[in-house]
């Protein structure tokens, strides 16, 4: 598809998409962070409070992805149904 909109919401999306895979890994970070913090100290609370922070973002740019795919998904038959209109009445 040549739409510029199209377009914009792939681009969007591939970009989500990296954020999301950036997010995974700080993630992972976090939580070996807590693994090697020691329990019962100061340090546990701030890592498990850093992971909930992290989870909590990647949640919602696992969400934003998401929408982000249902919105593709429509404009794509939203599309096709529009040409199959101009088709049918023979415009341009």
């Amino acid at each position: 598809m040549k739409d510029p909109v199209f377009l914009d919401m792939q681009k969007r999306k591939k970009d989500l998409e990296g954020k999301v895979t950036t997010q995974k890994e700080q993630v992972a970070k976090m939580e070996e962070m807590l693994s090697r913090a020691i329990p019962q100290t100061g340090q546990a609370k701030n890592a498990r409070l850093k992971l909930e922070k992290q989870n909590a973002v990647l949640v919602k740019l696992q969400q934003e992805l998401r929408q982000q795919k249902y919105r593709i998904e429509s404009r794509v038959i939203s599309s096709q149904s529009n040409y199959m209109e101009a088709f049918t009445e023979q415009k341009p």
